[in-house]
């Protein structure tokens, strides 16, 4: 019996049942959950030191020591989803990249925009850059599991 639970193979949610499930052996399962962790708590100490930086009165010194701290979690992760990489197989691997390729394109294509429009606020710039670059990054996944579930289903061995 099959360690997995059934589901469908249509809709977003069963394709990427499909890629966890069948495309993911359990260590892909296990170093992704391990970049997750780290991608987390990256993001939370990214907006715990924005926070903290943009208090009142802090000292200039303290900022910079503030900002190191995300730098590490960030780190942390990119060795993390480095890992990860280089123990997936040819076919995730060739997903994954695929997917920073679109989502690297998306941040370059948007951020060349945004510094030629006059007026566009700069401090907006950042966040304009990395949300569109993380959400084509996440569909471009999507549609590779969506690529995964339309092949056939291998029989299993009982």
């Amino acid at each position: 019996m099959s360690e997995h639970p059934r589901y469908g193979r249509t809709g977003p949610l069963g394709w990427l049942n499909v890629l966890k499930w069948e495309g993911m052996r359990k260590i892909d399962r296990q170093n992704e959950k391990r970049v997750n962790a780290f991608a987390f708590l990256w993001a939370l100490c990214l907006i715990g030191a924005a926070l903290l930086v943009a208090w009142p009165g802090l000292p200039n010194w303290l900022g910079w020591a503030l900002a190191i701290v995300p730098a590490i979690f960030g780190v942390l992760t990119m060795r993390a989803y480095l890992k990860l990489l280089r123990e997936m197989d040819e076919l995730l691997r060739q997903m994954q990249f695929e997917a920073m390729a679109v989502g690297f394109g998306t941040g370059l294509i948007i951020g060349n925009m945004l510094v030629i429009i006059d007026g566009f606020p700069r401090d907006f710039i950042a966040p304009a850059i990395v949300a569109p670059m993380a959400i084509a990054y996440s569909i471009r996944i999507v549609l590779g599991a969506r690529q995964l579930a339309q092949q056939p289903v291998e029989a299993e061995d009982e």
